[in-house]
């Protein structure tokens, strides 16, 4: 198994996973909207992969990609005699099913902690949005805090 960087190569296996992914979580997603889904996907990876702000971290075994983890990175404004604080979130991880019983993301993970210590950041945090991966998080690691306020911007009460 190895634990690299996502390349361009990989955009394709990327989209099929979080397509995967998505059908697990909502089993009433039409195969219709994969062809809109695959588009706007595609174009998101070619940005962040090429993206000095975003990485996103592949398991490989044997040419097939098992597994997923992708951080972006905030640098806070400067201070006066104070080093720049450099925070990073984590906004997905995944594991095809196949491969779950693996630790893979344990794997995945500890090239993030390394990352994270060569790169001075200071605060890592995990999106709200895969929250439900809880336990995993926990054990690498991680504690719930309350030091984030959050707006939620909901366009439903828009005319």
């Amino acid at each position: 198994m190895e634990i690299r960087f996502a390349t361009l190569d990989d955009v394709e296996q990327l989209i099929v996973m979080r397509w995967t992914d998505a059908k697990e979580q909502d089993s009433s997603l039409d195969e219709s909207s994969y062809t809109v889904f695959h588009e706007e996907y595609n174009n998101y990876l070619f940005e962040i992969i090429l993206s000095d702000e975003h990485y996103v971290w592949v398991a490989e075994d044997d040419g097939s990609l098992t597994g997923q983890m992708s951080l972006k990175v905030s640098r806070g404004f400067p201070y006066p005699d104070q080093e720049q604080n450099v925070y990073a979130v984590i906004t997905s991880a995944y594991t095809t099913p196949q491969y779950r019983e693996r630790k893979i993301l344990e794997s995945i993970m500890d090239a993030v902690k390394q990352f994270k210590v060569e790169e001075a950041i200071t605060l890592l945090y995990v999106s709200s949005e895969i929250c439900c991966e809880s336990a995993f998080f926990e054990k690498a690691g991680f504690t719930y805090s309350s030091a984030f306020l959050t707006h939620i911007d909901d366009h439903s009460n828009e005319d």
